[in-house]
């Protein structure tokens, strides 16, 4: 439901309060999963690498991780669309202008769907490594 303000007309304090409290929590509930998955990643990696032995194994280990990479991208792409919405929402209330944070949400939105893609390629090559 996108609502606009007139000239002058201020920000419902309230509203506006509660939509930025929602876009910082999930940003904050993204970085978290963001940097566990990363670190989740690397234990993988090196799992990979170091104990699995069959190439069977090795390729099922990287189509289960590649998988949930391709998941990861999904929720990175809809936190970049929630961001965009509501920093227009915000600014079509009168609210203070979040310019800065929505072009910050955008570009960060496409930047983790691109190491997602860096990872999967990373875990489809680690199934050949000896």
């Amino acid at each position: 439901m996108t609502t606009t303000a007139t000239p002058g007309e201020h920000c419902p304090q309230e509203l506006g309060k509660t939509l930025n409290d929602q876009l910082i929590r999930v940003w904050d509930i993204y970085i978290r999963f963001h940097s566990l998955w990363l670190a989740a990643n690397l234990v993988g990696l090196g799992i990979q690498v170091e104990k699995l032995t069959s190439w069977q194994g090795k390729l099922l280990f990287a189509l289960a991780f590649s998988a949930a990479h391709v998941l990861a991208s999904v929720s990175s792409l809809r936190v970049r669309e929630y961001t965009r919405a509501s920093c227009d929402e915000l600014a079509a209330l009168g609210c203070a202008s979040l310019a800065g944070f929505r072009s910050l949400g955008l570009w960060s939105g496409k930047a983790n769907v691109s190491v997602y893609v860096a990872f999967v390629a990373i875990w489809i090559g680690s199934v050949f490594v000896p």
